[in-house]
């Protein structure tokens, strides 16, 4: 037998439903936050006293349940992370969730303590880089879960951004530019989103018949981590005439310290990111990089996930969302 349709809890996506409209425009009614045609403001109103429905802002109304998010992820530090964290806390304090983030690099049993947060929350979100599958597989029968940037396991959602494919047009531009002695940078065993990347490059390499005979350099995606590779780097120099980083933040990182010993981009050797972070469009070369659209991933992860707690529905297959390429000097471009 159905569940009584009454007793279901009235989200803003039952009011959108019934308005025939989409929950942004909900939520700008709800706010008064941008105008709306009087048409559309009085379908909203008026799906609004027939559901119930609760602005958990202004208390009215009676039938809306407070949910609670959790966000996992393994540092709170980094672009990526920022932004994704402020897109999925923007998009729940909207709807009047609360958001409880976790980051597992500063607890000592992570598996422990997600699986603790797990009891008390409506919903979860667990990024790559926190714990492992076996984690997830012990919550996911009990609460729902979102994933970001890791494999889609049975009865989860997951987002990510796209990576192979802009991977592929990213490389053949570096080997446009004369380049044949290409080596990664980044760790793909440790993200599914860097062993996309990876992939990426793998395919683009052998369609110009070069292959990877030396491999990656298979470092963590910090700054830490780009100055330290820089010196494997300088001792190989020679045979190394483009580095393709999984991330802004090894590509600026390797620039700098290279620059320091006399190694000039795009000169002596190409560099390339992923991120398109603030500090790769002021640089001097410009970072040629990949922006990912993190933001709007964060937004999709907050609002599948309510969807996922509110309607009780099953989880979806994996969503991608666009990457773009930003071509800039330090590829060989003027």
């Amino acid at each position: 037998m159905s569940p009584d349709p009454v007793q279901s809890p009235v989200t803003v996506y039952t009011v959108a439903q019934r308005a025939g409209v989409s929950i942004a425009t909900v939520s700008r009614v709800l706010q008064g936050s941008v105008p709306v045609t009087p048409d559309t403001r009085q379908k909203v109103l008026d799906a609004v006293e027939d559901l119930g429905y609760v602005n958990l802002r202004t208390g009215r109304a009676v039938g809306l349940k407070l949910e609670t998010h959790a966000l996992v992820m393994p540092s709170l530090g980094g672009t990526y992370f920022t932004d994704l964290a402020i897109g999925f806390e923007s998009t729940a304090d909207e709807f009047g969730q609360s958001v409880s983030v976790l980051s597992t690099d500063a607890v000592e049993d992570p598996a422990s303590r997600v699986l603790d947060l797990a009891t008390k929350v409506d919903g979860m979100v667990i990024t790559t880089g926190t714990v492992g599958d076996d984690v997830i597989e012990q919550i996911s029968p009990k609460v729902p879960l979102v994933l970001v940037a890791r494999s889609q396991l049975e009865g989860c959602d997951a987002f990510t951004s796209e990576n192979m494919e802009p991977m592929v047009e990213l490389v053949r531009h570096v080997l446009g530019h004369g380049r044949t002695k290409l080596r990664f940078v980044g760790d793909h065993t440790r993200s599914r989103d860097v062993s996309r990347r990876y992939a990426g490059f793998l395919q683009a390499v052998s369609e110009a018949g070069l292959g990877d005979p030396h491999g990656p350099f298979p470092v963590w995606m910090n700054e830490e981590s780009g100055r330290s590779v820089a010196l494997d780097v300088l001792e190989q120099i020679g045979d190394i005439d483009a580095l393709v980083c999984a991330n802004d933040e090894l590509a600026l990182a390797l620039m700098q310290s290279l620059a320091q010993h006399g190694v000039r981009c795009p000169d002596d050797v190409v560099i390339t990111g992923w991120d398109d972070t603030m500090a790769s469009r002021y640089i001097v070369p410009g970072l040629t990089t990949v922006a990912q659209p993190t933001r709007e991933l964060g937004r999709a992860v907050s609002v599948r996930l309510h969807e996922r707690i509110a309607q009780r529905s099953p989880a979806q297959p994996m969503v991608s969302l666009p990457s773009t390429i930003r071509v800039r000097q330090s590829c060989g471009c003027l």
